[in-house]
């Protein structure tokens, strides 16, 4: 086969250096043994049973109707409103015909009653010297505004630096914990608690955690190896944990409701290719 070109080699060597570490294979807790530790087998138990409680959650969230109806309070706020606006129509054209009315009298009036044009008032010297004065004194007390606000904001300087240089400082230690954070993310394994990201990503397809309960480990005569039930889907395991590390891909997809008389169904979420 043809080597590889150089930039091929390049993306290679950066998939290489950026790719997280994964586990293949997952071994299971002491919690999960035929004979278990009892403290383990506690702890393992706990964990099925927080997966499963989210399971339930997420059930009775869907089958939880959307809305419920409108409360009662807003029934009588639109009510309210319906008799409001029947009131403010019967005061609307009581009011027009009053407009009506008063606009029929201004005309007639001032059809009637009008006088010659008002003749502008003279102004002496003495008068325009005043307001010229006035004006001068307004233009100076605003200047003198402006420069004491100038003044405080000089003076507001200092502390507006150590607000800003705060907030620097508090943006870069929020900066660094959000790369702390990701850089912890990165360095765990992909395919390690297989179980709790399955049901945090979506706990209606979440497997179980495969955990013997205390009753049927004693019912399998105190944890022998020959009366042991197996628990779990050594296939599914497999599965779940390729699409963990990246190396199957999954489809979104929902079952498609029947339309004109045809059943559509696709893939449900969390299927395999």
């Amino acid at each position: 086969p043809p080597a590889p070109s150089k930039r091929l080699r390049k993306i290679r060597d950066a998939a290489r250096a950026n790719a997280r570490p994964s586990v293949a294979v997952e071994v299971a807790g002491q919690g999960q043994s035929y004979r278990p530790d009892p403290v383990s087998h506690q702890d393992a138990v706990g964990e099925a049973l927080a997966v499963e409680l989210r399971r339930e959650e997420a059930e009775r969230y869907k089958k939880e109707p959307i809305s419920r109806g409108m409360s009662d309070e807003t029934k009588a706020l639109l009510v309210g409103d319906s008799d409001g606006e029947g009131e403010s129509d019967s005061d609307s054209d009581d009011s027009d015909d009053d407009d009506d009315s008063d606009a029929e009298d201004g005309e007639g009036g001032g059809a009637t009653g009008g006088g010659p044009r008002k003749k502008k008032e003279k102004i002496t010297r003495a008068q325009k010297n005043k307001r010229r004065r006035v004006k001068a004194e307004r233009v100076a007390l605003e200047k003198r505004r402006e420069e004491r606000r100038l003044l405080a904001s000089v003076e507001r300087a200092k502390s507006m630096t150590k607000d800003l240089a705060k907030k620097e400082r508090e943006d870069a230690d929020k900066r660094s914990l959000v790369a702390k954070l990701k850089a912890e993310a990165k360095a765990v394994p992909l395919g390690t608690n297989l179980h709790r990201t399955l049901s945090e990503l979506n706990p209606v397809t979440a497997p179980s955690v495969p955990v013997a309960l205390t009753e049927e480990l004693q019912s399998q005569g105190g944890g022998r190896l020959r009366t042991v039930r197996p628990k779990g889907s050594l296939l599914k395991d497999r599965m779940e944990s390729m699409g963990a590390r990246g190396l199957t891909n999954r489809r979104a997809l929902t079952k498609k409701k029947g339309s004109a008389g045809k059943r559509r169904t696709g893939r449900m979420e969390g299927e395999f290719l």
